[in-house]
């Protein structure tokens, strides 16, 4: 942990603390990432990306993405992050040094149909979690939320967009009649232009 009152990282602080987690590595030329969230963000050489939490509670759920990414990454067929080295930066504030993947950020970019295809696997892999691996994870649990009153929007949105010939015939039909029951033992998928995704 570096001894630091926690505030806004410093490209100081950064290189002192990217020295201290990739010890072996020359030392990388450092910038801060405009799009960082929740987090202070920073580029660190091409290889890798530096995330600082700023809150206790955005530390918690730091470390619950750190194990979420290690339990997908063997389940989904798209590229996922890897941690290469994780800790604190100052008191209740973690950090994490992650693996740079290709790309742009979609905070500063049209998400193009790979990246579609892409979170659509993602998406699919988190579904497919067993429930004790999931609890494993110290996940919140949350209700199912009712999907009626967002169906009932789409099925609106899909009409205004039907008038205009910008939808497929028989799309407003099926948002209306909700999803097809799935055999037993098989997922249930819905396909977009670009991607599936199942559940």
């Amino acid at each position: 942990m570096i001894g630091v009152m926690p505030g806004s990282p410093t490209a100081a602080l950064v290189r002192e603390l990217v020295r201290a987690a990739l010890p072996h590595a020359d030392e990388p030329a450092v910038s801060p990432v405009d799009e960082g969230g929740e987090h202070s963000t920073w580029w660190v050489g091409g290889q890798y990306v530096l995330r600082l939490t700023l809150e206790r509670d955005s530390a918690v759920r730091q470390g619950r993405e750190i194990a979420l990414r290690d339990v997908v990454r063997e389940r989904v067929f798209a590229g996922v992050p890897v941690s290469v080295a994780h800790g604190s930066w100052a008191p209740g504030l973690t950090y994490t040094v992650d693996t740079r993947l290709p790309g742009a950020s979609a905070e500063a970019a049209v998400l193009a149909p790979e990246g579609e295809a892409d979170l659509a696997r993602v998406l699919s892999g988190l579904r497919g979690l067993p429930p004790g691996v999931v609890a494993g994870l110290g996940l919140p649990r949350q209700e199912p939320r009712d999907l009626g009153p967002l169906r009932e929007d789409a099925a609106r949105a899909a009409r205004r967009l039907t008038a205009d010939g910008a939808v497929p015939d028989g799309l407003v039909e099926r948002l209306g009649s909700g999803p097809r029951p799935s055999p037993p033992g098989r997922s249930s998928c819905t396909t977009t232009s670009r991607a599936s995704i199942c559940w």
